[in-house]
C-alpha cells in the first residue's frame, strides 16, 4: 500500500484526484478532516494494494449489519477495503496551498507564478518559498527562468527524483515535500528545513577586525573576538587614526575632527593675530610627514648620521610650533593650549587602549607599536588589517 502522503502528493501533480488510497485505522483520518479533500466521483471498481492491480472486483458484505467491503485480486486473493477507497478524492489547490504556506510559516500571499507549475507560497525571513509541480526539466523552461529571478528562495517539489532534477539547474535549495513535511494523524502537517535553511543560507560571518561606533557603545572586534565599550574620546581618537593609516595629523587637527570641526582651520592653534599664517603652517605639516619617510629610510638603511640629523630637524618644527613670533614682533609661548590638547588627546587614547587590555590584549599590543598620539598622530601598522569601521 502506497504511504498517505505520498499518494496525496503523486494526486496533485497529475489530475488533482486521488484514487489509490486506504485512510483507514488509526494513523490517518478520513479524507475531509484533512481540509484540502472534497468528495468526486464515486469509484467503479477497486485497486489491490499489494500488487497494484486495478479494475478489480468490489465485494460488498455485512458484519454485525455494518457494510464490509473486499476486493477480489487474482493474484493476491480477496482483502478488506474501506469506504472512501470507493470515491475519488478531488484536492483543493487554494486550501492546499494555503495550508502548506502555514505549515512553513509563511504569510499567505500564495500567487501563480508560472500557470499551473510554479506557485509563490510566501516570504519569511527574507526568504521566499516555491511550489513547483512536476514538468519537463530536461530543457530550459519558463520555469527555471522564473526560479533564477529569486537566489535566496527555497523551492519545495513532490518528490526526491524531481528536486534532485531540477537541482542541476537552480542554485537555491531544493526540498521534497515527501521529505520534509510529516503528515500528522490529526490531518495537520508539519515541517523543520532550519538545518536546511542554514546550509543553504549561513548566516554572515562577523567581521574578523571592526572598530565601528553603534549610538553610544563601541563594537571592537580582533581577530575574531569581540568587545563592547561605552563611548569616549580615546576610542574616537582611535577610529580615527586606524580610518587614516601612515596619514599624519597634527594633534590640533585631530582634535578639531573630533569636536566635529573641519581639518582645514585647525592648524591655528590660537586667534590669528597670535600665531603665524597658515600657509606657514601647512608647509611645516608637510616637511614633517617628509622627514617621517626620511626617518624611517635612515632607519631601515642604519644610517645613524642621517637618523640622527633628521630627528633634530623635526625636533626644531615641534620646538618652533612651541613658540613662534607673534605679527607685532613680540615672542608669545603657544605652547599651552598645544600641550594642552597633546596632552589630553595622549591620556584618552592610552585610557582607551588599557581598557581594550582587558580583553583583547593583542589589539592593545597592536596599538601600542603602530600609533603615536602626540604633537603629530600616527598610525604606521606593520601589518595591514581590513578594518570595519
Amino acid at each position: 500500500m502506497k504511504e498517505p502522503w505520498r499518494a496525496l502528493l503523486s494526486a496533485f501533480v497529475h489530475n488533482g484526484t486521488l484514487r489509490e488510497i486506504e485512510f483507514t485505522g488509526d494513523q490517518y483520518p478520513r479524507p475531509e478532516l484533512y481540509g484540502f479533500l472534497t468528495q468526486d466521483q464515486p469509484a467503479k471498481d477497486g485497486i489491490c494494494f499489494h500488487c497494484g492491480d486495478g479494475g478489480l472486483k468490489i465485494v460488498w458484505t455485512k458484519h454485525d449489519d455494518k457494510p464490509v467491503l473486499y476486493v477480489v485480486c487474482h493474484e493476491c486473493g480477496s482483502h478488506k477495503i474501506s469506504e472512501s477507497q470507493l470515491r475519488q478524492w478531488k484536492i483543493i489547490r487554494p486550501v492546499f496551498f494555503e495550508k502548506l504556506a502555514a505549515t512553513f510559516g509563511v504569510n499567505h500571499s500564495v500567487k501563480s507564478v508560472v500557470p499551473e507549475m510554479v506557485w509563490l507560497l510566501g516570504q519569511k525571513d527574507g526568504i521566499e518559498y516555491y511550489f513547483v509541480r512536476y514538468v519537463n526539466i530536461l530543457k530550459p523552461t519558463q520555469v527555471t527562468v522564473e526560479l533564477l529571478k529569486s537566489p535566496k528562495s527555497v523551492v519545495l517539489t513532490t518528490n526526491e527524483t524531481f528536486t534532485e532534477i531540477l537541482q542541476q539547474f537552480l542554485p537555491q535549495p531544493c526540498l521534497a515535500l515527501e521529505t520534509v513535511v510529516t503528515l500528522n494523524q490529526d490531518g495537520t502537517m508539519t515541517a523543520d528545513i532550519s538545518e536546511q535553511l542554514k546550509v543553504a543560507f549561513p548566516e554572515p560571518s562577523a567581521p574578523p577586525y571592526e572598530f565601528r561606533k553603534k549610538g553610544e557603545m563601541w563594537v571592537i572586534r580582533f581577530d575574531g573576538e569581540d568587545m563592547y565599550l561605552k563611548d569616549s574620546v580615546g576610542l574616537q581618537c582611535i577610529g580615527q587614526l586606524l580610518a587614516k593609516p601612515n596619514a599624519p595629523m597634527f594633534v590640533m587637527e585631530l582634535r578639531a575632527i573630533l569636536n566635529g570641526q573641519k581639518p582645514d582651520v585647525v592648524a591655528q592653534p590660537l586667534s590669528r593675530e597670535d600665531i603665524v599664517d597658515q600657509e606657514t603652517l601647512t608647509n611645516l605639516k608637510h616637511r614633517y610627514l617628509e622627514l617621517q619617510s626620511e626617518l624611517e629610510e635612515a632607519q631601515n638603511e642604519n644610517n645613524e648620521i642621517m637618523e640622527a640629523e633628521v630627528e633634530q630637524e623635526m625636533e626644531n618644527i615641534i620646538q618652533y610650533l612651541s613658540q613662534v613670533k607673534a605679527v607685532g614682533g613680540t615672542t608669545r609661548k603657544v605652547n599651552d593650549e598645544i600641550e594642552k590638547a597633546r596632552s589630553a588627546t595622549s591620556k584618552a587614547f592610552w585610557r582607551s587602549v588599557n581598557q581594550i587590555r582587558c580583553d583583547l590584549p593583542e589589539l592593545a599590543d597592536h596599538l601600542e607599536k603602530s600609533c603615536v598620539v602626540g604633537m603629530v598622530c600616527n598610525y604606521t601598522p606593520e601589518q595591514k588589517f581590513d578594518w570595519v569601521l
